[in-house]
């Protein structure tokens, strides 16, 4: 999966702000003044936000971001929620999450805990051939958003010393 290069993650900056206005443009939706401030609010209960690098044809020096992480943490459990950008191929989906789960495993975490809608479940299904990512129950008409029913898949990570089933 990582022959010639691997993904990257590093913490976002202001400057990616281009970004998401650049996938706003992609996407059809106004780029006005009141997107940032939608953009910074939709992130501000996240204890983190990381940007998810790949290589992809649509830059020219062949490595650009392909996707955003805001997560949730009590220091035990972790919840990440990523949104990729529209340029970010299946492959960079793939290799992205293979290389976020695989940092984070071995982080002092208990558990990460995963939340998705139905179309992400074979991808997410599909994961557990490259990291230790289980399926564990589907709310029906759970999804906080109300786009039906909530997945949820976890992996033990090397804090959890044994604490979690």
């Amino acid at each position: 999966m990582f022959w010639k290069d691997k993904p990257n993650m590093r913490p976002a900056t202001p400057d990616d702000m281009k970004w998401f206005k650049v996938a706003a443009k992609l996407n059809g939706e106004d780029v006005d003044d009141d997107l940032e401030s939608r953009i910074m609010g939709a992130f501000e209960p996240c204890q983190e936000v990381l940007m998810l690098e790949d290589s992809n044809a649509k830059f020219g020096q062949k490595f650009g971001p392909v996707g955003v992480v805001g997560a949730f943490s009590n220091g035990y459990l972790y919840q990440p929620h990523v949104e990729w950008f529209p340029w970010a191929t299946p492959k960079n989906k793939l290799r992205s999450s293979v290389m976020f789960f695989q940092k984070f495993r071995y982080r002092d975490l208990g558990i990460i805990r995963v939340h998705t809608i139905e179309p992400w479940v074979p991808f997410f299904k599909n994961l557990k051939k490259y990291v230790p990512l289980f399926y564990v129950a589907k709310i029906p008409n759970g999804d906080e958003l109300q786009r039906g029913d909530d997945y949820i898949f976890y992996m033990k990570c090397r804090g959890a010393h044994g604490q979690c089933v």
